[in-house]
This record gives structure tokens, C-alpha cells and sequence, in this order.
């Protein structure tokens, strides 16, 4: 793969495409390492072999808010529920109204 070049135009710094550090993701923590803490191209083989727990960042902490937001929609109801709500003023009862389950969920 072709070289990539960076500088200032006076000390021009070349990384070859195994010198880059790659973004890995730990199944574990569910959390990604990335920049210096991360492994370069070259050692990522032996980075994984020593380090079970990760894996190449793939987006998985995309993937995963989307399927957790996926397991919940299948959770709950897509309809309204009226639920019967007391309003008290001084702890006195004003009167009852019912609001839908995404009307309660904000008080």
C-alpha cells in the first residue's frame, strides 16, 4: 500500500499503512482503544492473541445502542395506555386525568 506523508513541507513524516495505530474494541468493558493506546498495523495479531477480550473496532458501540434501543421497542407496548394520575395542591387531591405511558414517563 501506497505511503502516506505528513509535514509541515520541511520534514515530511512518512507512515507506511503498518505503522498506523488501529482502533480496537474491548467486548468486556464495552469501551474503544484507540490512539496511543491502541496497537500499531503491524502488532495487531499479537495484540489480539495477548488480549482475548478485544477485538477490531467495527462500530460496535453503534451497533450495540441500536439493538439495546431494538430490545426495547419489542419490550414495550407501541400503543398508549391511559394511566389515572392524582394532582394534589397542599396535599389536597384537585382531580384525576389520565395521560398516556409517554406522558408519564416525562413527570
Amino acid at each position: 500500500q501506497p505511503a502516506l506523508t505528513i509535514g509541515d513541507g520541511q520534514k515530511p513524516l512518512v507512515l507506511n499503512s503498518n505503522e498506523k495505530r488501529v482502533t480496537i474494541w474491548h467486548k468486556e468493558e464495552k469501551r474503544k482503544i484507540s490512539g496511543n493506546a491502541a496497537p500499531m498495523e503491524k502488532n495487531l495479531k499479537t495484540y489480539l492473541e495477548t488480549h482475548p477480550n478485544c477485538e477490531r473496532y467495527t462500530n460496535q458501540d453503534k451497533l450495540e445502542s441500536n439493538s439495546n434501543l431494538s430490545a426495547v421497542s419489542q419490550i414495550l407496548p407501541s400503543t398508549s395506555i391511559p394511566v389515572p394520575v392524582n394532582q394534589f395542591i397542599n396535599g389536597d387531591e384537585i382531580g384525576k386525568q389520565e395521560i398516556d405511558s409517554n406522558q408519564q414517563e416525562a413527570l
